[in-house]
């Protein structure tokens, strides 16, 4: 009896254990904030029925500033204000991680996948569909 190779298996574990090591590692954390973010890390929150997500921020007092995550730090005319008592849910992370995170992985095995049909058909010798 043959045994055929499980590389269909492998390559699906290693594709689950990359795709979930790229995400936006969120983080609890309770308003207001007593000291300063980094004005890298985002803030995402639920206010006025939004979700909304705010780079650059700032706390002051009752309140706090921040830019919309997709804007640029440098549009300090983009900056909107909430009150610390209309804001629920809040949490810091990187979501930018979590958009391009699959991409590395998937190109990995993409090119794996490449390599391996390649070598296969060079040596004539799969052993697929005997």
């Amino acid at each position: 009896m043959h045994r055929r190779p499980r590389r269909g298996i492998t390559l699906l574990l290693l594709a689950a254990t990359l795709l979930n090591a790229c995400g936006a590692h969120w983080t609890p954390v309770t308003m207001p904030q007593q000291k300063p973010l980094d004005e890298r890390v985002v803030l995402e929150f639920h206010a006025r029925d939004q979700l909304i997500r705010l780079h650059g921020v700032r706390f002051e007092g009752d309140s706090l500033s921040g830019i919309p995550w997709l804007e640029h730090l440098s549009c300090d005319t983009c900056r909107v204000h909430y009150a610390v008592a209309e804001i629920s849910g809040a949490r810091t992370g990187a979501p930018g991680n979590a958009a391009w995170g699959p991409i590395v992985p998937l190109a990995v095995l993409l090119s794996l996948a490449g390599l391996a049909i390649a070598g296969c058909e060079l040596s004539s010798h799969c052993g697929w569909g005997d």
